[in-house]
């Protein structure tokens, strides 16, 4: 699921030089600033576009930072410090709320922009860096953390995206997970004629030992956010278990997956201390010989605890910007990898004749 998205945004301008003396800019004066922002998907396919951020962060306005660089680095100065942007649909553009902010004549500005926008500072950011300190998923379930890449030596509002304005591209400092079950197989019809079917109820499903808190300090390597090893957080020893409802689970009696839990936020973390899933379930069994299935299965067995780690060959951790699904594949019975039932063979044996000569004398 690794995807990079590389922009290249080229500035040219033309400047004619003459002793004490500079040419001006052709740009209108009193030129608003504006946004544009655009949401990055590292699951999709690099070649896809960003998606507009509009389209499922309409209504969440973000924080933006801003650093003014003149021609002389002694006016070099913080042009914005959390500076809330919104959406105004009356006019299409997103701009900021509460403040209007005009293109300086010369120099330009650099930006760092986050989602979603927080009175209280939060994340950290500075010219260099984002941090998230102690940030607790539990404690906020429903709040999708974004971070933009740097947009600097800006000028004027460009198109880049969908609006005219300053490029934000977001990305997720989260990861997300969700969940699916489906049986391997529900009925097997051998050679000899007798069916057999299988009918699965998932009683209780819980996430174990996952870990809800932690910090997340990102700092720019030539211009880029320099991400922590494997895209995971620091994470503290705070650990939670997920209940998944199953009340509006059907029986399972076919192959169909349902669905146990729709994408939900969670800390980026490696898969290595012991996060697992724990599942009740219970399996009927009934077997046709020839004149039906009986209304009672052959056997039932209820109430069966079972458990699996939720570290794969292929997933060893919940890395930053993922959105990884789990499609859990559930053999009513034994199996040859979870695919096909192993029929019952035996294995008979002839245990040797037990020889004893005894001198036995009968009287008559």
């Amino acid at each position: 699921m690794k995807c990079f998205k590389i922009i290249l945004l080229l500035v040219v301008a033309a400047m004619t030089m003459a002793a004490c003396s500079r040419t001006q800019f052709n740009l209108a004066d009193s030129t608003e600033i504006r946004f544009q922002v655009a949401d990055y998907r590292s699951s999709e396919a690099a070649s896809k576009a960003p998606d507009d951020y509009k389209a499922d962060y309409g209504s969440v306005p973000f924080g933006a930072y801003a650093w003014y660089k003149g021609e002389n680095p002694a006016d070099d100065t913080t042009f914005m410090t959390n500076q809330k942007v919104a959406y105004n649909a009356s006019s299409n553009v997103w701009f900021t709320e509460g403040a209007t902010y005009y293109w300086p004549k010369w120099g330009s500005l650099d930006f760092i922009c986050y989602s979603p926008y927080s009175e209280s500072g939060v994340p950290a950011v500075d010219e260099q860096s984002i941090t998230y300190d102690s940030w607790d998923v539990a404690a906020n379930p429903d709040v999708d953390l974004l971070y933009a890449d740097k947009s600097t030596g800006l000028t004027e509002n460009i198109s880049t995206y969908y609006y005219s304005g300053v490029p934000v591209l977001f990305r997720h400092a989260l990861a997300k997970v969700a969940f699916s079950l489906r049986l391997a197989y529900s009925e097997m019809t051998p050679a000899t004629g007798d069916k057999t079917k299988w009918e699965v109820t998932l009683n209780s499903m819980e996430l174990k030992d996952i870990l809800t808190k932690g910090s997340l300090g990102l700092t720019l390597e030539n211009g880029e956010w320099k991400l922590p090893e494997n895209k995971v957080w620091t994470a503290d020893t705070t650990k939670t278990s997920i209940d998944i409802d199953c009340a509006s689970l059907e029986v399972f009696r076919d192959t169909i997956p349902q669905t146990l839990k729709e994408s939900f936020f969670v800390l980026p973390q490696a898969l290595d201390k012991g996060q697992k899933i724990v599942m009740n379930i219970s399996i009927k069994t009934w077997r046709d010989t020839g004149n039906g299935y009986p209304e009672e299965p052959f056997i039932k067995e209820t109430s069966i605890e079972m458990n699996a780690a939720l570290s794969t060959s292929t997933v060893t951790a919940w890395s930053m910007n993922q959105n990884i699904k789990y499609n859990l594949i559930f053999a009513p019975s034994k199996s040859v990898d979870g695919l096909s039932p192993i029929e019952i063979y035996f294995d008979p044996a002839d245990a040797d004749w037990e020889t004893i000569n005894m001198d036995i004398q009968i009287t008559i």
